[in-house]
């Protein structure tokens, strides 16, 4: 080979490589050669290269010194990365010549275009809690040669299902599931988006406003982030209902719970299941639950339970309040309802010789219509009595942070 490298951009067209005979032969010489690198050399579409005659072999004439194997380098818009094609001499049609040391060049095609860039349509998205099928598409400005898998990383107020799973056995702290990877999303070969398919959850939890942010990390070789990384999508707070349950501020040693129940419609109340509960380790309250719109029909139970405290008498109060399209109804259109506590009314539930919570107060729901709650049922002793048995290893939280709107709400 006369020389032992060579550069070459995509745009190059017919390029030459020459083997050199150090003289003069007297007959014409065939030499063999073999192909390698990282190149890809034919006719196909994605080939990088071509050899303009016989594959494999060249001809020096009778005295020459010198053949020209020919390479036709072919020019595409797709970013490749640098790619090399690597010529050896393998053998010559004479014993009388001698392959020398000299027997191979690596010739490098340097990539004229520039790298995919894979981004979101937006930086932000709104959407609801209710939502069961949010889908967020990546794009590439370009198509590109092989499949882009791009990397991702979760983080935000919203907890992901998977999170949600590691934290509680119930996955009950869980705002949304992530169908598919938790990590990457590929794009194939060919193509220019692909999309993630995000399944909000209803919960019975009022909350503030929650955010998911996806932020892509890496794409491989063919692809960087374009300018678009990184998506905060906003989960608006659903429409539903609240229970709100306080007491007095003045009541500095009281602590009450307060738990949610629910059945098919008619169920008999020894038959309700828990689904929900409010159970802050405070003395200043509130105590909420909240019924998204989507709720089937179905009749519910609440417990307010007079956890702990010395005050006697201990009077509460319950509100029932509408929530839509971000606002609270009017204070004059809610429904509420008082009662009153004696100390004779106290039980720890977590105890394990405490009775389960008593359900004081029922009402239905039907096509979205809830029935008004019946009066509060204060029993004789306790604020509890033989009902539906709580699940296994309820343990009362020191502090679970409630949103501020609901704070505001019962504070007002």
């Amino acid at each position: 080979m006369d020389e032992s490298t060579m550069s070459v951009g995509e745009a190059a067209g017919t390029i030459n490589v020459e083997v050199v005979l150090d003289k003069p032969f007297s007959e014409t010489i065939t030499v063999e050669y073999a192909l390698s690198g990282t190149a890809k050399e034919g006719t196909a579409a994605d080939a990088d290269y071509e050899v303009v005659g016989t594959l494999g072999e060249v001809d020096i004439a009778a005295g020459q010194t010198k053949a020209n194997i020919q390479l036709a380098i072919k020019s595409d818009d797709l970013f490749e990365g640098d790619e090399t094609i690597e010529i050896r001499i393998k053998d010559v049609d004479s014993d009388q010549i001698n392959i020398t040391d000299d027997d191979r060049i690596v010739v490098t095609i340097t990539d004229d275009d520039v790298r995919a860039k894979i981004s979101f349509a937006a930086a932000t998205m709104t959407t609801n809690e209710d939502e069961r099928n949010i889908t967020v598409q990546v794009s590439l400005d370009k198509t590109v040669s092989s499949d882009v898998v791009a990397t991702f990383a979760l983080s935000g107020t919203a907890v992901d299902s998977v999170a949600g799973a590691a934290s509680n056995q119930d996955n009950l702290f869980s705002d949304y599931q992530l169908k598919g990877s938790q990590t990457s999303v590929t794009i194939p070969a060919g193509q220019t988006t692909a999309t993630l398919t995000i399944k909000a959850y209803s919960d019975f939890y009022l909350e503030d406003d929650e955010t998911i942010i996806i932020t892509l990390q890496s794409a491989g070789s063919q692809a960087e982030i374009g300018t678009i990384g990184e998506i905060t999508i906003t989960l608006d707070q659903e429409d539903g209902m609240t229970i709100a349950l306080f007491w007095d501020e003045s009541y500095t040693t009281v602590d009450m719970d307060m738990f949610l129940w629910i059945g098919d419609p008619g169920t008999a109340l020894v038959d309700l299941i828990p689904i929900a509960f409010s159970i802050l380790a405070d003395f200043d309250g509130p105590e909420f639950v909240f019924i998204p719109s989507v709720v089937l029909d179905a009749t519910f139970g609440v417990s307010y339970i007079y956890y702990e405290g010395d005050v006697e008498p201990m009077n509460f109060e319950v509100f029932f309040i509408d929530f839509a399209d971000g606002e609270f109804e009017p204070l004059a259109d809610q429904e509420s309802f008082a009662a009153t506590y004696n100390l004779v009314n106290i039980n720890a539930w977590d105890q394990p010789s405490a009775p389960d919570p008593a359900i004081v107060q029922t009402f239905d729901v039907a096509a979205g219509v809830y029935t008004t709650p019946t009066a509060i049922m204060v029993p004789a002793t306790g604020s509890r009595y033989a009902s539906p048995a709580l699940p296994e290893g309820f343990v009362k939280p020191g502090k679970i942070p409630y949103s501020y709107r609901m704070q505001q709400l019962i504070r007002r």
